[in-house]
């Protein structure tokens, strides 16, 4: 299955030419980033990547942005409650304009979940 992933700003064409690679398998999403694009204080070049959840031993959530090459980026987010018996209908990273040549990962939504994951904002 091919998902869009949004952006919920819409502020740029550009930050919705993100595109999910491949479908949601266990907890995991794959997309490709056109630009540069920061996710809780970390910078994420341009690529593609593999969005997981993390199980720790904390009670907030962990992302791992696994890219091609190089380290995995690891950010702490929170939980967003869908209104009730809701499930997100797909998987999709939901981004923002930042800047002229930047993006800003805000959400990340798992098919199925319950909840949506927000990453802090450190700007």
């Amino acid at each position: 299955m091919r998902t869009n992933l949004l952006d919920s700003a819409a502020a740029t064409a550009t930050a919705a030419a993100f595109t999910t690679l491949s479908a949601q398998c266990l907890g995991a999403i794959a997309v490709h980033i056109p630009k540069p694009a920061m996710a809780g204080g970390r910078l994420l070049p341009a690529g593609n990547y593999t969005v997981s959840t993390l199980q720790g031993m904390g009670v907030s959530p962990v992302l791992r942005f696994q890219g091609e090459s190089g380290e995995p980026v690891v950010v702490m987010a929170t939980r967003e409650y869908l209104p009730m018996d809701d499930v997100a209908q797909q998987s999709e990273v939901m981004v923002a304009a930042d800047g002229d040549n930047m993006l800003r990962v805000l959400k990340v939504a798992m098919e199925g979940d319950p909840f949506l994951f927000v990453l802090a904002d450190f700007s």
